[in-house]
């Protein structure tokens, strides 16, 4: 089950979280973020939006991948521009596990934006994969915080995904167990 917790004041947001959890000897656990998010104040606003799915615990170690991608839509002709927040946290996308452990950034020290009156453009993709992940595993829930400064009467939206698996030295562990298990059973 996913859920998406946000707020600001003079903003008309959607989103949508997707929860994807693969069935199989390895459990893997995914986050897909969407979001769109459109400032109607008048100055620039700061917005963080999460997006948290609870998960069935996965032993460490593991390993990860993610990406995200974004467009700025220029809505009132002067421009647009999203930015990392330059007064907290500087990057875009930040990977979370277990609710507190941030475990892999994207877009750090990152601005794009559109060049011309009504004009659109883009940002990313970056991305991540196979990477280690949190050695203890996860506990109770994987996340994906989006942070980022958008100019006045603008839009931006994103496409953000965040996965986390068993790592293949401890599926093989495993499979040596299981094919173990069966040549005992045999004698």
């Amino acid at each position: 089950m996913g859920s998406m917790t946000f707020g600001r004041a003079g903003v008309v947001l959607g989103g949508a979280v997707a929860a994807i959890a693969v069935a199989s000897a390895a459990s893997a656990e995914t986050v897909i973020f969407n979001y769109v998010v459109t400032n109607t104040s008048n100055s620039v606003q700061t917005f963080t939006i999460f997006g948290t799915m609870l998960v069935a615990p996965i032993a460490g170690p593991t390993t990860m991948s993610g990406s995200i991608t974004g467009t700025v839509t220029d809505l009132n002709g002067n421009g647009a521009e999203v930015t990392s927040d330059p007064f907290g946290v500087d990057s875009i996308y930040t990977a979370i596990v277990d609710g507190t452990d941030e475990v892999r950034y994207l877009m750090t020290d990152f601005s794009f934006e559109a060049n011309g009156p009504f004009l659109s453009g883009t940002g990313g993709p970056q991305a991540f994969s196979n990477e280690a992940g949190p050695a203890g595993g996860v506990a109770i829930s994987i996340a994906i915080r989006l942070e980022f400064t958008l100019t006045p009467g603008d839009s931006a939206s994103f496409t953000s995904i965040f996965t986390i698996v068993p790592a293949p030295a401890a599926l093989a562990v495993l499979g040596l167990g299981v094919v173990g298990l069966g040549r005992r059973r045999r004698n």
